[in-house]
């Protein structure tokens, strides 16, 4: 089975490239949503507040907005939630690669917006990663336009946690340029992708 990851820097596209991959029929596990999956479960909560304490609670329960807000405006609480739930997304990535090859998928791909920074490269067995780059300026246009309320502060943190592009680039074995709003040019680039590593035809490419 070929394993496939998508990383990129923050607001680089990577949900719209996953989007794509989907749309073509291929399996991928999306790690964002492990995570919000986590966030539905009891005993994952708990163990937040006994984490990051009163800080994070609203009304009593965590609040991910003051979670977000604490994390992106110190680095160090950051890095503690990132140790915290790496482990447990690891976990369900293994789980769900079991259940791909048993059901004898060719090809599944792995969206990690930290790919590298986790080190999730060396726990996987990646055949390929597919790195989607734009510019810092845009990362910060589409930042600033996604969330207007993070401060200079937070947005130097969340740059501060990640790769800068020119390193996460060294291990591309594909790279998707993106700084473009152009979903066609997109689309075209993930379907080469896809004819590259053999998952689609230059016939089947739309």
């Amino acid at each position: 089975m070929r394993i496939i990851g998508i990383t990129g820097g923050i607001c680089s596209g990577k949900s719209g490239v996953t989007k794509m991959v989907l749309r073509r029929g291929f399996p991928v596990i999306d790690c964002d949503k492990i995570t919000d999956a986590l966030y539905e479960e009891q005993w994952f909560l708990e163990e937040l507040k006994k984490l990051f304490g009163s800080r994070i609670l609203y009304n009593g329960e965590v609040n991910r907005g003051r979670l977000g807000s604490l994390v992106f405006s110190e680095y160090k609480e950051m890095k503690k939630l990132n140790k915290f739930c790496f482990p447990l997304i690891l976990e369900e990535i293994n789980r769900l690669l079991e259940v791909y090859m048993s059901e004898g998928y060719e090809y599944v791909f792995i969206d990690a917006p930290t790919l590298f920074e986790s080190g999730l490269d060396k726990c996987v067995s990646f055949t390929d990663f597919w790195i989607v780059s734009v510019t810092k300026v845009t990362q910060i246009e589409r930042l600033k336009r996604r969330k207007p309320y993070l401060s200079q502060k937070a947005i130097n943190n969340i740059f501060s946690s990640q790769l800068e592009n020119r390193e996460r680039l060294q291990y591309a074995t594909y790279i998707i340029p993106n700084d473009t709003r152009n979903p066609k040019l997109l689309a075209d680039k993930v379907d080469r992708g896809l004819e590259i590593i053999g998952a689609i035809s230059r016939e089947d490419r739309l």
